[in-house]
């Protein structure tokens, strides 16, 4: 079963652990942020470094994030976060 929708399989499971994650946002804020050190492939895990650890990551939309990309941490099931490339807004603006 690809990766993403395993993680998808199983919200039920973590709905249950709402209590977790609302100690995670009331710990940690909610748009933690995390560097990608190992590429993450869609349908395949790659690593990311936070809270002074390396966790498996997964991306939202199945594009390859390649290291040394901010990621923003948007969900966990076990030890893989489901993770987002964050957009730098400045890059954007100073090409115009």
């Amino acid at each position: 079963m690809p990766v993403l929708s395993n993680f998808i399989a199983n919200k039920s499971l973590r709905q249950q652990q709402n209590h977790f994650q609302s100690q995670r946002v009331l710990m940690f804020g909610k748009k933690d942020r995390a560097m990608v050190v190992r590429d993450i492939l869609p349908e395949r895990r790659g690593r990311i470094s936070w809270s002074n650890t390396t966790w498996f990551a997964i991306s939202t939309d199945n594009f390859r994030i390649p290291a040394g990309t901010v990621v923003e941490l948007l969900d966990r099931d076990g030890n893989t976060w489901l993770v987002k490339a964050v957009i730098d807004d400045s890059t954007s603006s100073s090409a115009a």
